[in-house]
């Protein structure tokens, strides 16, 4: 019997931002990531992903993560940003830490 795992489906995982994933060998890190995006923010109206790219240095290319639809106080998320950054070094090994950024935006 074969079992087969299912991974969630990550709003904005595709063409070029599975394609970045894969030639850097983070495709797991981004899953596990997006867990803990979701664990972390459960009131986000949407978590989705992006190939993000720095303003000045159109070289350096990231994994983006756009938690959007906040609906909880700047000081409330700010708490939980902390946890964030403790996931991410939980997850990524040190050379991957600078592939992952994160966006928190407020529903109005």
């Amino acid at each position: 019997m074969t079992i087969m795992l299912t991974r969630p489906l990550i709003p904005g995982f595709t063409g070029e931002v599975e394609q970045f994933a894969v030639e850097h060998g983070i495709t797991e890190i981004v899953f596990a990531m997006y867990e803990a995006a979701c664990r972390l923010f459960p009131m986000a109206g949407q978590i989705r992903v992006h190939l993000g790219e720095d303003y000045e240095d159109s070289t350096w290319r990231h994994i983006d993560f756009e938690i959007e639809q906040l609906r909880i106080s700047s000081d409330e998320a700010y708490a939980i940003d902390q946890q964030w950054s403790d996931e991410v070094f939980a997850v990524c090994p040190a050379e991957h830490v600078w592939l992952f950024t994160h966006r928190l935006s407020f529903a109005e």
